[in-house]
C-alpha cells in the first residue's frame, strides 16, 4: 500500500521536473536564437519570454537574472562547438588530410555572434567572460591531447610535452586570431585563411618532429 502510494507521488513529481527542464530549454534555446539575429543586446528577459511563448514572469522560475540565462545559452553554444571541432579535427587526422581549419572557421562565421562573444569576452572576470574562458581551456586541452597523441605517433618523448602544449597554445591563438580577421572583415578569404594556418601548423610541427622525433 505505501509503495503503491509513494509511486503515485513520484511520477507526478517527474512530470513536474520534466516540465521545468523543458520550459528552461525553450527560453534559453529562445536566448541562442535572439543572441544569433541581433546579438547580446537583443536579449532581455522580455523579448526572450516572447521568443519562448511565455509569460514575462515564468523566467524568474527558471533564472536568478539576465546573466544566468545568457551564461546557460553560452555553455549551450560553447559544447556544441567544442564537439564539433573536436570531432572534425580527430577525422580529418584520421584521414590524413592537411585541412585542419577549414570547417573551424566556417563554424566561426556560422555562430558569428557567439565566436564574436568568445573572442571579446573570454578573458574578462564577468560571469560571462569565466563561462567562455572556460570553454576556451576546455578547446585547448582538447587541442593540447590531440598534438601529444600525435607527437607520440612520430617519436617525439615524454620530455618535450610542455613544448608541444605550448605549441598548442600558438596554434590556437592564430586560429582567434584568424576568426578575429575574418569576422571583422580584414580578411574575406576563408580559404586562404585557412591554408595558411595549416602551414603554419605544419610548419611548426615538422620542424620539432626533425629535432626531436625518433629518425628510422
Amino acid at each position: 500500500m505505501s509503495s503503491a502510494i509513494s509511486s503515485d507521488i513520484e511520477i507526478p513529481a517527474r512530470r513536474q521536473r520534466g516540465t521545468r527542464e523543458a520550459t528552461r530549454e525553450r527560453l534559453v534555446q529562445a536566448a541562442i536564437e535572439l543572441i544569433r539575429k541581433g546579438g547580446i543586446s537583443a536579449v532581455s528577459t522580455v523579448s526572450v519570454t516572447q521568443a519562448a511563448g511565455f509569460a514575462q514572469s515564468s523566467f524568474y522560475m527558471h533564472f536568478a537574472n539576465m546573466d544566468e540565462c545568457l551564461n546557460a545559452a553560452a555553455e549551450k553554444v560553447g559544447a556544441e562547438m567544442r564537439t564539433f571541432i573536436a570531432t572534425h579535427r580527430r577525422q580529418t587526422q584520421e584521414r590524413g588530410e592537411k585541412d585542419h581549419f577549414q570547417a573551424v572557421l566556417n563554424l566561426f562565421l556560422q555562430e558569428r555572434r557567439f565566436a564574436e562573444l568568445l573572442l571579446r569576452h573570454r578573458h574578462d572576470s564577468s560571469p560571462l567572460g569565466r563561462v567562455l574562458g572556460q570553454l576556451t581551456e576546455q578547446i585547448r586541452a582538447d587541442l593540447i591531447s590531440d598534438l601529444w597523441h600525435l607527437a607520440q605517433s612520430v617519436g617525439i618523448g615524454e620530455e618535450h610535452y610542455p613544448r608541444v602544449a605550448l605549441q598548442s597554445d600558438f596554434i590556437l591563438a592564430s586560429v582567434f586570431a584568424a576568426g578575429e580577421a575574418l569576422l571583422a572583415g580584414r580578411v574575406g578569404d576563408a580559404n586562404l585563411v585557412a591554408e595558411e594556418l595549416s602551414l603554419l601548423t605544419e610548419a611548426v610541427f615538422t620542424a620539432t618532429y626533425l629535432r626531436y622525433g625518433k629518425k628510422d
